[in-house]
């Protein structure tokens, strides 16, 4: 388990999840695609994920335009594809980026 701004997080590359703690255990599927107009655990996962890298995101569990501008940048930044959706290279982009222990 790792705590990085108050979050301990703790990422799982073989099972493909996350766990994230805040106030809350947060286990979400690397392999689900989510895209702007999506709520859930999932979104509030990949939020407190970006929050943790600097991005000013907001964590409402709603992916909207802040969090859809966000991955955008991400992706750009790490030479992701730049759709704005958030699939398994992106997820796994976050993941290692948020856990020290993946870098």
């Amino acid at each position: 388990m790792i705590c990085a701004n108050n979050h301990p997080k703790e990422y799982n590359i073989n099972a493909k999840t996350i766990t994230i703690m805040s106030n809350e255990y947060l286990t979400i599927s690397t392999t689900k695609v989510i895209r702007k107009g999506n709520s859930g655990k999932e979104v509030k996962a990949a939020q407190i994920m970006l929050t943790l890298l600097g991005y000013n995101v907001g964590i409402d569990s709603s992916f909207g335009s802040k969090t859809y501008n966000a991955v955008v940048s991400f992706q750009k930044k790490y030479g992701l594809s730049a759709d704005g959706i958030i699939g398994p290279a992106t997820w796994d982009k976050l993941g290692r980026l948020t856990d020290p222990t993946l870098s």
